[in-house]
């Protein structure tokens, strides 16, 4: 801040190095933050927002509190939160400029970050034996009838969760909003699992596993060339590494035309389309993923995924065969809906709404492992020294790719 003739500067500048006038910036960045509000009752708590965004700055008693004590400047904000019951809760972190201590008590030393979060853990243990649950249940059922049932159930079972949470959840959405659900949901539900599905009908659940922990690289490059996301010569490094462990995945180590020939490599090719799905998914529902919470997002997705396929499991017609399936298959698809496409969903959400979402993605590294052990342990599946080689160099090229470095 720049103080001339009682006329006071914000930290900002145009194209010519020329300071914007405080009244400016605040109503600018207000104006902003209301643009984000997804709810007519939810403006003013925006705007408001955006005016105070920095508030630490402009205060002599917060700019001049001693640092390294509490939370550091620019480290939390202000979280404006509304219980009304007509608008769906909104928080907002607002970054501060000072060390927030008007806010906060500095005085308290900063709680130490819990790693442990059992629901993010059962979560991805849930995932990692899906594809074991997949490969037994496509053994009686075609893959249309088995995600219908998978996405029905799972669909019902968040249904009831957020009906429980607020019954009025699904009135929030615009027509806008559903637009981009149907969207979100023939990709990210739809589209990606129907891959796994029919990759899994020619190669195992454990490349399954390795392959889609490679989705976050696929992310990585595709916020760099969409969304102008910065690049650093870490991130190449890992990317690269990520990909020589996809290979090495795939051929098994043989480097010859013939690798083409394998109905193994179809169906990790598959696999593999899955993950750029899924990267489309990420991506491509950033923002519309950003404006609700989690469980909310996800639910009308779930639902609209199981409408999609629900028509082409129609044409199959074969929901006669269910009255003939074994025990084992009944179970495979109870296991993908309950535990997988509505618990785990659950489980995952709830944990990303308590702890930071750095620590919560850290649990992603273990679904392999889990997929690993299941697969040999259930299905016979063999382990090869030249999967798990390449399996941990994509792992190592994923977090090169995507942890931000501390400073």
């Amino acid at each position: 801040m720049i103080r001339r003739s009682m006329e006071y500067y914000a930290h900002s500048e145009n194209s010519h190095k020329e300071k914007h006038s405080l009244s400016k910036h605040l109503h600018q960045t207000a104006r902003l933050a209301e643009s984000f509000a997804w709810q007519e009752k939810c403006k003013a708590i925006f705007y408001v927002t955006g005016l105070l965004h920095d508030l630490g700055k402009f205060i002599v008693s917060v700019s001049r509190a001693p640092r390294g004590r509490g939370l550091e400047a620019n480290s939390a904000g202000i979280k404006p939160y509304t219980t009304h019951r007509d608008v769906a809760p909104c928080v907002i972190p607002i970054d501060l400029t000072g060390p927030p201590s008007i806010i906060l008590n500095t005085t308290e030393e900063r709680p130490r970050r819990k790693i442990l979060s059992w629901p993010a853990l059962w979560a991805i243990i849930f995932w990692g034996f899906s594809f074991i649950a997949t490969k037994v249940a496509l053994k009686e059922i075609h893959p249309f009838t088995l995600l219908t049932l998978r996405f029905g159930i799972g669909a019902f079972l968040l249904l009831v969760f957020q009906f429980y949470r607020d019954k009025r959840f699904l009135k929030i959405f615009s027509r806008r909003d559903w637009i981009t659900i149907l969207f979100l949901a023939t990709i990210g539900i739809a589209g990606h699992n129907f891959l796994q599905a029919f990759g899994l009908l020619y190669t195992s659940a454990i490349n399954t596993g390795w392959l889609i922990a490679i989705h976050p690289i696929f992310i990585a490059l595709a916020a760099r060339l969409f969304l102008g996301e910065g690049i650093t010569v870490r991130k190449v490094g890992g990317i690269i590494l990520g990909f020589f462990g996809i290979f090495l995945i795939i051929s098994k180590g043989v480097l010859s035309l013939s690798l083409l020939s394998f109905s193994s490599t179809f169906g990790d090719l598959l696999v593999l389309l899955s993950a750029l799905t899924w990267t489309g998914f990420t991506v491509g529902g950033r923002g519309f993923l950003s404006r609700f919470p989690p469980l909310v997002a996800i639910t009308p997705i779930m639902m609209a995924g199981c409408l999609i396929t629900l028509p082409l499991s129609i044409v199959r017609s074969e929901w006669n065969m269910l009255f003939d399936l074994s025990l084992f298959g009944w179970m495979g698809i109870l296991y993908l809906g309950i535990f997988c496409s509505g618990l785990a969903y659950f489980f995952w959400y709830s944990a990303l709404e308590k702890r930071d979402s750095s620590v919560i993605g850290m649990y992603l590294y273990l679904e392999p492992f889990v997929t690993l052990i299941g697969a040999h342990l259930l299905l016979g599946e063999e382990i090869k020294w030249i999967t798990l080689i390449g399996g941990g160099m994509t792992l190592i090229g994923v977090y090169l790719a995507t942890q931000k470095v501390s400073r």
